[in-house]
C-alpha cells in the first residue's frame, strides 16, 4: 500500500511540474489528481482499518493465552487435589483390608479355641 501511494504521488509531482497549456488537458490531469487523491485517501483508511483490526487480533490472542494457561494452572491443580483423595482411597482401603485379615484370622483362631472347649466340655 505505502509504495503504491509513494508512486501515485510521485506521479503527481511530476505532472504538477509539467506545463501544460490545453484546458481540457488539465481538467483531466485534475480529475485523475482527484481520483488519485481518493485513491490515496481510500488506502490510507483501509490500511487504518487493518492496522486496528489487526490489533484488535493481537489482544485477543493475548486473552486467549492468559485464559489458556490459567485452564492449564487449575487442572494441574486440580489433578494434583485428585491424586491425593486418591492415594488416601488407597491408603485406607489397604488399611481396611488389614483389619479384615486381621479379624478373619481371629475369628478362625476364637472358633479354633471354641471348638476345642467345645470338645472338652462334651468329653467330659
Amino acid at each position: 500500500m505505502q509504495s503504491r501511494y509513494s508512486l501515485l504521488y510521485n506521479e503527481i509531482i511530476i505532472r504538477q511540474q509539467r506545463p501544460e497549456a490545453n484546458p481540457v488537458y488539465n481538467e483531466q490531469q485534475r480529475r485523475q489528481e482527484e481520483r488519485v487523491r481518493s485513491e490515496i485517501l481510500q488506502t490510507q483508511n483501509q490500511n487504518g482499518y487493518i492496522k486496528a483490526k489487526n490489533q484488535e487480533m493481537g489482544n485477543r490472542i493475548e486473552e486467549l493465552k492468559r485464559k489458556l494457561n490459567s485452564l492449564r494452572e487449575e487442572s494441574g491443580v486440580s489433578q494434583a487435589r485428585t491424586a491425593k483423595e486418591l492415594e488416601e482411597a488407597k491408603r485406607r482401603v489397604d488399611q481396611a483390608n488389614r483389619d479384615f485379615n486381621e479379624v478373619t484370622n481371629l475369628k478362625t483362631s476364637l472358633e479354633k479355641e471354641i471348638g476345642t472347649y467345645r470338645e472338652l466340655l462334651e468329653s467330659t
